[in-house]
């Protein structure tokens, strides 16, 4: 049965990484996810190392835009202005879900969130949350500097550094909201994902 969720994970970040293929011109490449707001002001510098950048209006503070309700979507986000929402359906080993994805263009920020059909045990949040950074990032373009487990509002989470083409870092997190919800969050690293998870809020 773990093995299913496993293979499922794949699929869940398989779709994120296409909405944010499609609303940028920096990430190529396809994907599914879905994220989550930290308790923390961003993650341990210790376990998710992520190389300074220089300013540039990617990683530009997002806490002016407008705080958008994706009620569909189970949850509320300040975003550089308003993103594209995206709904997705689809199934396999017997697990159907639905995605509900809302992204930026400039700078790339995406939050999703995904509902599936059959719960998942917590034994096996680790394995599939590991599953989903690595294969958004595969799908997405992107390049996977390093991940690790952490926390995010209390739930079992896993963070990573990615990186862009033109050498663009930027954080994502995915975190297990229960066993049938999870979320998964990018932004560019630094202050611009700070206020970005600062601003995130898991609706019921």
């Amino acid at each position: 049965m773990v093995g299913s969720h496993v293979s499922r994970a794949g699929v869940f970040v398989v779709a994120a990484g296409v909405v944010l293929a499609g609303c940028s011109n920096v990430v190529d490449g396809a994907g599914r996810l879905a994220a989550g707001r930290s308790s923390s002001p961003d993650f341990p510098s210790a376990s998710i190392p992520v190389p300074p950048t220089s300013p540039s209006p990617s990683t530009a503070p997002t806490g002016s835009g407008p705080l958008v309700t994706y009620a569909s979507g189970h949850f509320r986000a300040r975003f550089p202005y308003q993103p594209v929402e995206r709904t997705d359906t689809g199934s396999e080993d017997g697990f159907t879900f639905v995605t509900h994805t809302a992204a930026t263009h400039e700078p790339p920020t995406l939050v999703a969130a995904e509902d599936i059909s059959q719960p998942l045990p917590e034994s096996a949040y680790p394995v599939n949350l590991r599953a989903a950074v690595g294969s958004f990032a595969a799908s997405s373009g992107l390049t996977l500097r390093s991940q690790a487990a952490t926390t995010f509002q209390g739930h079992v989470a896993q963070a990573g550094s990615l990186g862009g083409p033109a050498g663009e870092s930027y954080t994502l997190v995915a975190f297990a909201y229960s066993s049938k919800r999870l979320y998964l969050l990018i932004a560019p690293a630094g202050t611009s994902f700070r206020e970005f998870a600062r601003s995130f809020v898991a609706l019921p």
